[in-house]
């Protein structure tokens, strides 16, 4: 209305409306309730007064009149001053509040580009401690996680990179369920350490004032996030309030960061399990092949146990004779017939018992005994096969004094690796190395040449009987098969290695093969 114009152009009293301030005299033209000059007289600077001293006139003669014109004047503009200053206070507050958001939504877009880039827990767990700095301000970051039976807490620098991790067990496992349900009951704004966590205040020693920290929960629903560990907590000496947050905005960030942990565990999660699948499935092709060499074996072994006697007595009977006949007769061309008869019969019984052997293994009998004077055995066997002597480099020291094994057999192994080493490198040294392995508890003996390797197709069917890349009549091709073989019967493995033009290295590993007197101590 025009009078509504009037008052708000004149400053009387508060209408509710804070829109713009219409032209009154525009405004009484359009409604035709006065002329324009009427309203400008009563509106002029000269003749500001005529309003007011009017309205103090109608309210003197209606009783209503009971302070000056001025002091109603003034009581207005102060209560016009009170509502201002609420409604400063108002904007002041939406305004800290949206900048509190657009923050917010600011650290949510930087931490899911650089967490984006990360792919495992620990990755997002510095991304979360550096975006937590960044938001509440430098100062102490830590993370605390329960898994399972203890907890674990990660120190961070301001930078976001792990300082330190430590894994703490704390008390009962009431003890344990009660922090759990500290941690999951805290408000967003957090709470004093002293007050839900007291007792991790020992396991910061390097802090001067431990109780002046909080602990800031990481929210959300635990079961559903699937994490690996049962509840998160940021440990910080800063506040909301420091870092100019609300808890509503501060809430999302925190969600933000949970989610952000959990689908990293989550991927963690597959890849153990895919790392799994993929080692059950090589065993199982390894399995697969051992069964189809274990059937191989025994029907092997069904057929040289079978044919073994009915071989050995007429080759006996042939080796006999023919070593009699190299005695009697004096041609020497003859003679030498004779001989090599008789070699032809040690050699094929030397294939019925290695026949034999693939079948049915000896029995193993480990002892104690010094794996210096097994490598020494082997050297001595294989020189007397090869009917030379070899070049050989033993361990410059040896890690250990005394292993459990079947020393016999293991000679025997190693004398058959040094033989396929000489035969490869028979101008260069053969060198023998030994070391244990701590990750899994392994001892293990490599023999190492540096003649002219293997064929990728020679090291995929090295260990097949009567296998060989050699010229005929050099070998058998069951001297591998037949080391492998004895290694299986005392549970060790036998790998070979090799590139072509380097050399091959063979590795004899052993499980159990710690001394049972306890003399296995390292030596220097």
């Amino acid at each position: 209305t025009v009078a509504k114009a009037m008052c708000r152009h004149l400053h009387l009293g508060w209408s509710g409306d804070f829109g713009p301030i219409p032209d009154p005299e525009r405004l009484a033209i359009e409604l035709g309730v006065a002329d324009a000059k009427t309203v400008h007289t009563l509106l002029a600077p000269t003749r500001g007064e005529l309003l007011p001293s009017a309205l103090s006139n109608r309210l003197r003669v209606l009783g209503l009149q009971d302070a000056s014109p001025p002091s109603l004047l003034l009581e207005s503009l102060a209560a016009a001053n009170v509502k201002l200053a609420r409604l400063n206070q108002g904007m002041s507050e939406r305004a800290r509040h949206e900048e509190s958001q657009a923050r917010t939504l600011d650290a949510i877009a930087e931490f899911q580009n650089r967490a984006g880039a990360s792919t495992t827990e620990s990755a997002i767990l510095c991304e979360v401690s550096r975006s937590a700095a960044k938001v509440l301000g430098e100062g102490f970051y830590a993370i605390l996680l329960h898994r399972g039976e203890t907890w674990e807490l990660m120190q961070f620098k301001p930078s976001g990179q792990l300082a330190f991790s430590r894994v703490i067990t704390q008390g009962t496992p009431a003890a344990a369920r009660k922090a759990l349900a500290a941690i999951e009951e805290l408000p967003l704004a957090g709470a004093p350490l002293a007050a839900c966590l007291p007792w991790l205040s020992e396991h910061l020693p390097e802090l001067k004032s431990p109780n002046a920290l909080r602990v800031l929960p990481l929210v959300g629903d635990r079961r559903a996030r699937g994490l690996s560990h049962d509840v998160a907590a940021i440990i910080t000496d800063r506040d909301l309030a420091q870092g100019g947050l609300s808890p509503g905005p501060f809430s999302a960030l925190a969600v933000c960061w949970s989610a952000a942990v959990a689908a990293a565990a989550r991927q963690e999660e597959f890849r153990r399990l895919g790392e799994r699948l993929v080692e059950l499935n090589r065993s199982l092709v390894e399995t697969q092949t051992r069964l189809t060499e274990a059937e191989s074996m025994a029907r092997l072994g069904e057929m040289t146990a079978g044919a073994a006697h009915e071989m050995n007595n007429p080759l006996t009977v042939i080796a006999g004779h023919s070593q009699l006949l190299a005695m009697r007769l004096e041609d020497e061309k003859d003679k030498a017939a004779a001989q090599e008869i008789a070699h032809a019969c040690h050699d094929l019984t030397e294939l019925i018992s290695s026949l034999h052997l693939l079948a049915s293994p000896p029995d193993v009998r480990p002892s104690d005994c010094s794996p210096q004077q097994v490598v020494h055995d082997a050297v001595a066997l294989a020189q007397s096969r090869l009917g030379k002597v070899l070049r050989v480099e033993p361990p410059a020291a040896w890690n250990v004094s005394s292993v459990h094994i079947d020393a016999r057999l293991t000679s025997s192994i190693l004398a058959e690796l040094l033989c396929n080493a000489a035969d490869a490198s028979p101008e260069t040294p053969i060198r023998i190395e030994a070391s244990t392995d701590p990750t899994d508890d392994t001892w293990s003996i490599r023999i190492r040449d540096s003649g002219r390797g293997m064929s990728a197709r020679a090291l995929q069917h090295a260990f097949d009987p009567f296998f060989s890349e050699r010229p005929a009549g050099r070998g058998r091709g069951l001297g591998l098969t037949r080391a492998r073989r004895l290694a299986e019967a005392m549970n060790a493995t036998l790998s070979l290695e090799s590139v072509l033009g380097v050399g091959t290295i063979a590795t004899l590993r052993f499980t159990n093969w710690r001394a049972i007197a306890g003399a296995n101590k390292s030596v220097a």
